[in-house]
């Protein structure tokens, strides 16, 4: 029985073959070559952000009050190429009481960013900016502190966040 099944088998191989040489097709094959360069991340510094709220007034707090501009500094080596598209994100704990804020030291308290008039919550890499190797980009952005519907405790807070760069 498995024997007739390897004739059978055998058979339709050669038939195959044979069908598969009458009709031969003329072929042009032509190479095709594929290069590059690859590297690990942009060839870009950040400037470091410090943004100083000084003394601000809980019950002043309302989301607009004590609002700060602060620039990011990105540079890129000529090697970056002109016009090219980049993204600008950073990563935090988002506030418990407002996903759109970045936590601070107090949990009352959080820090909503703006890029262009819209709000750009925690882990959000999504901020797009064409930049040309060789020349300084300043990306303006605004902070902001924002409160829950309990009041922070008074005293010193921070947040941390990390910003980053990178290719889409």
């Amino acid at each position: 029985m498995a024997s007739n099944k390897v004739n059978i088998n055998l058979i339709s191989l050669t038939l195959l073959m044979l069908i598969s040489s009458f009709f031969s097709v003329s072929v042009k094959a032509v190479q095709a070559n594929f290069h590059g360069t690859l590297i690990g991340s942009p060839p870009c510094d950040i400037n470091s952000v410090d943004v100083e709220f000084n003394e601000i007034g809980i019950s002043q707090i309302n989301g607009e009050r004590y609002k700060k501009p602060f620039t990011i500094t990105i540079e890129c080596q000529n090697t970056l190429g002109t016009s090219i598209p980049l993204f600008l994100g950073y990563e935090g704990m988002s506030a418990s009481f407002n996903p759109d804020a970045l936590q601070t030291s107090d949990r009352d308290l959080g820090i909503i960013m703006y890029y262009n008039g819209n709000i750009i919550p925690p882990n959000n890499k999504d901020i797009p900016v064409i930049i040309s190797g060789g020349i300084k980009y300043d990306v303006n952005l605004e902070a902001v502190p924002v409160k829950d519907i309990n009041p922070p405790t008074e005293g010193a807070f921070y947040a941390t966040a990390r910003v980053e760069i990178r290719y889409p």
